[in-house]
């Protein structure tokens, strides 16, 4: 690995570079029938921090949609995401971080039944994928 590398904490693999990601879930739902499981924000790099994640439940297991806004095109409301991965390698960070930060926020919660409240943007980032 060269400087630059070493500097930036970078994890090196054939196909390219992934970033330090970290993962904090900021709002845990409580509903188990409920599609949208939890809200979380990542941080990159530990400079820079996206929020707005959704851990979603879909037909095939668990996801994370990206954060998004809405705008109507003839009439139909649509969504477009604000900030997403643009490498497949990134995108598995992602996944990897906001998921393995849910499992862990879903089991602190079954035994301590924390208010969600207590998951705030500002505690401390837990699941790390370097």
């Amino acid at each position: 690995m060269n400087q630059l590398q070493n500097q930036n904490n970078q994890q090196q693999t054939p196909n390219g570079f992934v970033p330090k990601v970290k993962a904090n879930v900021t709002w845990l739902n409580k509903d188990p029938e409920s599609n949208l499981k939890a809200f979380c924000s990542l941080k990159i790099e530990d400079s820079f921090v996206v929020s707005g994640l959704k851990v979603m439940s879909g037909n095939k297991g668990l996801f994370v949609a990206m954060p998004s806004e809405s705008y109507e095109k003839n009439g139909k409301k649509e969504y477009r995401d604000t900030a997403y991965p643009t490498t497949n390698l990134m995108r598995t960070a992602v996944h990897e971080a906001c998921i393995g930060a849910y499992q862990q926020a879903v089991g602190q919660n079954n035994v301590a039944e924390q208010d969600s409240s207590d998951l705030s943007e500002d505690s401390e980032f837990g699941q790390t994928i370097a």
